[in-house]
């Protein structure tokens, strides 16, 4: 059978480092026409559904054992085909025979490859496979960090920034990125100069305790920018990481269910500007999210952890939701992570692609999000390299448009 040039002809897995300096892996693979490569990012704050990610140098060994063996001579344009062998060779609910890093990053090497052998643009690509329509996302950044991924005292993890009712992504970038240095010096001003430290994602980690004292900060400062109306508020409380023996550890107080939903529901009805909130409750409480999006019927209510970016997981969860955070690396395949996407459409769902908080310098999320026309990008703070590639590719497509 003659190759044309689209057959895998070589398969690379190596030990790089993440943004937060840990080991992570790297997967090459390479045609006669071309190559292309993924570095796998991992969270921190990680949903109990996730793909299971193994040690690297365990990935490592399995990508010599089941990868190389398997995959050498696969055309890389049938991604299909590619994915659906992925998860027979491994065989298991949570890619945990192969690792879901090794998974991932095989799964978008493969798609990188056949993008650069076809000479097609990643996010064209996308269209092309999946008959999506694609669109320009509108930026959610998140401009204090929080929670595990700070080591602050703050409890919720990301206070957003949401550039909704600007007119294009050059001024929605620049109002994020303006309220952002704005943010900064007010911290500096209220706090001390000491105060401007930086978390995973790249947003400030003041001197705060209390999560109404960073909301009213960054509303505040949105306010003095000009952008009230314009630019709104969203939280992603990450509620599982504070979350033990069916109680809520908030601010050094462990309050039962009904009473965070009643500190929830409050936050809501005061700050009429936060209209977006993920994650505000564990898994373990799914309904909460419904009695949420009841009461808050024009607030987008997102499941993160709740769905782990799952199609099974989505299908027997979505009644409770009207937002989903869409994550490749959650479910381990371009694959499964586009049937989710395509359920959560069907669903009238908000897609929101995200990042990781252990990222890397590549900008294929926000080429997923233009070709499968999600509705938010959230790449973290304007600062870092590792978030603002992301953006700048975001600028770069939208002049295509």
């Amino acid at each position: 059978m003659i190759d044309f040039g689209y057959k895998i002809k070589e398969i690379e897995g190596k030990k790089v480092l993440d943004s937060r300096g840990d080991w992570t892996i790297r997967i090459t693979v390479k045609t006669k026409k071309g190559f292309g490569e993924f570095i796998a990012p991992s969270g921190k704050s990680k949903g109990l559904y996730e793909a299971v990610y193994l040690p690297v140098d365990t990935a490592l060994r399995r990508v010599d054992a089941y990868i190389k063996p398997n995959f050498t001579n696969l055309d890389v344009r049938n991604q299909k085909k590619i994915d659906l062998k992925i998860l027979f060779i491994d065989g298991t609910k949570n890619k945990s025979k192969i690792g879901g890093n090794t998974s991932i990053a095989l799964s978008i090497a493969c798609f990188k490859c056949a993008c650069n052998a076809l000479q097609v643009p990643f996010w064209r690509r996308v269209k092309e496979l999946y008959k999506t329509k694609p669109s320009l996302p509108i930026p959610v950044m998140n401009l204090i960090n929080g929670g595990i991924h700070a080591g602050s005292y703050l409890t919720f993890q990301e206070f957003l920034v949401i550039p909704e009712k600007l007119e294009n992504i050059e001024e929605r970038i620049d109002a994020c990125v303006t309220i952002f240095h704005a943010l900064k010096e007010t911290v500096r001003r209220k706090f001390g100069k000491e105060s401007i430290n930086y978390g995973d994602e790249g947003g400030i980690v003041p001197r705060i305790h209390n999560n109404e004292v960073a909301i009213e900060l960054l509303s505040k400062t949105v306010s003095e920018c000009g952008y009230e109306g314009k630019v709104f508020l969203g939280l992603d409380c990450a509620a599982l990481s504070f979350y033990r023996d069916g109680k809520y550890f908030l601010e050094l107080r462990a309050l039962e269910p009904e009473k965070y939903f009643e500190y929830i529901e409050e936050l809501l009805r005061k700050y009429k500007e936060i209209k977006y909130i993920e994650d505000p409750f564990a898994p373990e409480d799914y309904s909460l999210f419904g009695e949420l999006k009841k009461k808050f019927k024009y607030r987008t209510i997102v499941g993160d952890d709740l769905f782990c970016t799952n199609p099974v997981l989505f299908e027997r969860l979505k009644r409770f939701c009207n937002g989903i955070i869409i994550k490749p690396n959650q479910i381990g395949t371009l694959e499964e992570t586009m049937e989710t996407l395509r359920l959560a459409r069907k669903e009238g769902y908000k897609i929101i692609i995200s990042h990781r908080s252990g990222d890397t310098c590549d900008g294929f999320i926000t080429d997923l999000a233009v070709g499968a026309g999600a509705d938010y990008l959230k790449a973290g703070a304007p600062n870092r390299g590792e978030r603002i590639v992301k953006y700048n590719r975001l600028l770069e497509i939208s002049s295509l448009f």
